[in-house]
């Protein structure tokens, strides 16, 4: 299938002081996107609060009226969007990291909680786990979903890859010193699962548990080669990428190792 999606890279400092202005952000940045496209914004790991606790928990309070304005901004703009929010949840006085993915109809595709909480930064004191990948179908394109840590488990993206996701969208706050990781993590994700992967990171500082953390950016894209398509640097930015969905099939035509996967390895003992 040949589709086209005009993916937007929304790299930035994380925190705002009420919902109206994040609103009037994403339409300051809907100025800019081509007319009678598929644009997809994508934006870092919680991108209204940070992990700033009061900012999490007023913004959880927010939830649903964010997620309104968000819906309403999608559909007048034609804009979809995805990016991560704090949620309640119904059994617990704990949150979730929610990525949402709104279409230019305003209709809520995905709710994908994140599933590894980051433990240097004692994220189980706030968040629960997730505990399910979501695949959905935009355009005829399969996507899948991760939020920052998510990227050094491939168990995740396996599982995408084996059920036909060709793009994973990711929202991180990914800190200093860690950019080699980031890229070879993400690099490797999109080459060995033969599909894009997109990730977003922040940047700035904020201060977590009296420790000071450095967002670095270098949002990027790969493609299913594992190839690095476009790179921000470590300032605020933005870069929009045309993606072609069908640059998957050709790398999975070239050669689909996929299709070679043995699962044996669970079934094998070794001596100690």
């Amino acid at each position: 299938m040949n589709v086209e999606v005009y993916l937007t890279l929304v790299q930035k400092k994380i925190g705002y002081k009420s919902i109206i202005e994040s609103i009037s952000y994403l339409n300051s940045l809907a100025n800019s996107a081509p007319s009678n496209k598929i644009n997809l914004f994508l934006l870092p790991e919680l991108w209204l609060s940070g992990f700033d606790r009061q900012k999490l928990f007023f913004f959880a309070d927010q939830s649903e009226e964010l997620i309104s304005n968000l819906q309403i901004f999608c559909k007048s703009r034609k804009i979809n969007f995805c990016g991560t929010i704090s949620e309640f949840s119904d059994h617990s006085k704990k949150l979730y990291n929610s990525q949402i993915f709104i279409t230019d109809t305003g209709k809520i595709l995905s709710r994908y909680k994140k599933i590894h909480l980051f433990p240097l930064t004692s994220e189980r004191e706030v968040f629960l786990d997730g505990n399910s990948p979501i695949i959905v179908n935009f355009h005829g394109i399969k996507i899948g979903f991760a939020i920052c840590y998510d990227i050094r488990f491939p168990e995740l993206f396996r599982y995408y890859a084996q059920n036909g996701v060709e793009l994973v969208l990711i929202s991180a706050c990914f800190p200093t010193p860690r950019l080699r990781d980031w890229k070879i993590l993400l690099q490797a994700r999109a080459l060995e699962n033969q599909f894009y992967v997109a990730a977003v990171n922040a940047v700035g500082s904020e201060r977590i548990n009296d420790q000071k953390l450095t967002y670095f950016g270098h949002s990027l894209l790969a493609s299913p080669k594992g190839e690095i398509i476009d790179e921000l640097d470590g300032k605020e930015g933005t870069k929009t990428t045309v993606i072609n969905i069908k640059d998957v099939k050709k790398a999975r035509d070239t050669i689909n190792y996929l299709n070679d996967i043995k699962n044996v390895y669970q079934k094998m003992s070794f001596d100690k």
